[in-house]
């Protein structure tokens, strides 16, 4: 058996499995471990559970993320709910700095499509309820870890603790009052499991969402 130029290889099942070559045969992925649909059910339930849990317990506290979280895109994210609510999108903010130009800067939210869309659907939500959102991200993204650790065919119970690390661990718990660092955060598994379907396929369709997770979390990444 020839060896592919590989950037990694495993033990699955007693047989060798390339699992994240970007020129190997594709005969070699016929051997990747696949997981089944209870094991996909089971590690994306876990997770959820968890997260949940964690909120829960977040709630219960009566806690905020404070600092730049409470003093900055929470102001912002609510001068932009104002705005919709009365059926305008908020370029000029006359309240930030003595007049700041809203759509000039990432961090005013504007161009974050899921917290666009929470500013519209709650623009009355409380600090509380801003957290929560913010960490619904992280559970986006720990979906986005199970997706790697299936597609590489690595074990599925490995994915839920990796999964749980990513969404609590100390990269998220230290920078949870940067509201955009988070949620480029929570994009970047999505944007390397699209990038590496995007290496596997020919089809235009998985360039294009490779493309659009990477940009928003290079986008995102901007806001701090």
């Amino acid at each position: 058996m020839s060896f592919p130029d590989s950037a990694g290889a495993l033990i699955a099942r007693g047989r060798l499995v390339w699992s994240f070559g970007l020129r190997g045969p594709a005969v070699e992925r016929q051997a990747v471990l696949r997981w089944s649909g209870a094991q996909w059910l089971a590690a994306s339930l876990a997770l959820a559970l968890f997260a949940l849990l964690a909120v829960v317990r977040w709630q219960m506290n009566g806690a905020v993320v404070p600092w730049d979280s409470k003093n900055h895109f929470y102001p912002m994210f609510r001068h932009l709910a104002d705005g919709l609510a009365r059926g305008e999108i908020p370029f000029w903010n006359p309240w930030h700095f003595g007049g700041h130009p809203a759509i000039a800067d990432p961090q005013s939210l504007i161009f974050t499509p899921t917290m666009f869309v929470f500013a519209w659907l709650a623009p009355g939500a409380s600090m509380q309820t801003f957290d929560t959102v913010v960490f619904a991200h992280l559970l986006g993204g720990a979906f986005g870890v199970l997706g790697i650790f299936a597609r590489r065919g690595w074990r599925w119970e490995g994915a839920i603790l990796a999964g749980m690390i990513f969404m609590l661990g100390g990269p998220a718990a230290s920078r949870l009052q940067h509201t955009g660092i988070i949620i480029s955060y929570a994009w970047l598994p999505l944007a390397i499991l699209t990038l590496e379907i995007t290496l596997r396929s020919e089809e235009h369709t998985s360039e294009l969402q490779s493309h659009s997770f990477i940009s928003y979390a290079v986008f995102c990444l901007k806001k701090k």
